[in-house]
């Protein structure tokens, strides 16, 4: 390995907090951070380019978890809650006050509207026909 690549494997191993050095031996190159060329990816048979994704991506998996629980270790520190804990809360749907139906179809008298949201198809269709909507208000008794 030239001194170029040396240098750059130690400053990759400040950047990422590597635990892992080149001296301890233990771990293949492409771990270490070595630098993989395109050509030598292309002449390597699939079975080990799957590994070598598959260790790629178990790595980032390990980094990521890590990460997200030093943050939220972070956040829990400064008094905020993590994510687990800002889902819990809202599971449930704010209860509304139900409304009366105040529209009536009078060829289908099963069919009502509340007012609110997108007009039924029945009452555009009575509406574009020429029809007032107040033919259709549902006079209430007190």
């Amino acid at each position: 390995m030239d001194r170029g690549c040396a240098e750059l494997f130690a400053q990759r191993e400040i950047e990422n907090d590597c635990l892992f050095t080149r001296d301890q031996g233990n771990l293949p190159n492409h771990a270490l951070g070595a630098v993989v060329k395109h050509d030598d990816l292309e002449c390597k048979p699939v079975d080990e380019l799957w590994e070598l994704y598959e260790e790629v991506s178990a790595q980032l998996t390990s980094r990521l978890i890590e990460k997200r629980d030093l943050l939220e270790k972070r956040l829990r520190q400064l008094g905020g809650q993590s994510e687990a804990e800002m889902h819990q809360g809202k599971s449930r749907r704010r209860q509304y006050p139900r409304v009366s139906p105040k529209f009536r179809n009078p060829e289908e008298p099963s069919q009502t509207w509340t007012g609110r949201g997108k007009q039924p198809r029945w009452l555009a269709a009575q509406l574009r026909s020429g029809r007032r909507i107040e033919d259709f208000q549902i006079e209430h008794v007190s």
